[in-house]
C-alpha cells in the first residue's frame, strides 16, 4: 500500500488527464464523455495492479493482531448486507 501512495504522489497530474480522444470540436451524439484518457487508464490499471495484492496481503497480516468470530445472527446480517444492496 505504500507502494501505491508513493506511486500515486510521483505520478504526474493535471489538465491534460482530461483531455479526451477523438480531438472534435462538435460533442459526440449519446455520450457524457469521450472516453478514458490514456492516463486515467494507466492510473486504474496501475491502481489495481498494486492495491490487488496488496489488500489481502495486509489483510492477511493483520489475522496474528485481530481475531473476528463468526456472526451470531445471520438473519440480521443478510438484512444489513440486503439494504447496502438495495439502497
Amino acid at each position: 500500500m505504500l507502494a501505491y501512495a508513493a506511486w500515486q504522489c510521483f505520478e504526474p497530474h493535471g489538465a491534460f488527464e482530461f483531455a479526451y480522444a477523438p480531438f472534435t470540436p462538435a460533442p459526440l451524439p449519446y455520450s457524457a464523455m469521450r472516453g478514458f484518457t490514456y492516463e486515467q487508464l494507466w492510473g486504474t490499471c496501475g491502481g489495481i495492479s498494486l492495491l490487488g495484492p496488496a489488500l489481502p496481503l495486509f489483510c492477511w497480516g493483520l489475522l496474528g493482531y485481530v481475531k473476528l468470530g463468526a456472526p451470531r445472527d445471520w438473519g440480521r446480517l443478510t438484512k444489513i448486507a440486503w439494504a447496502r444492496v438495495c439502497s
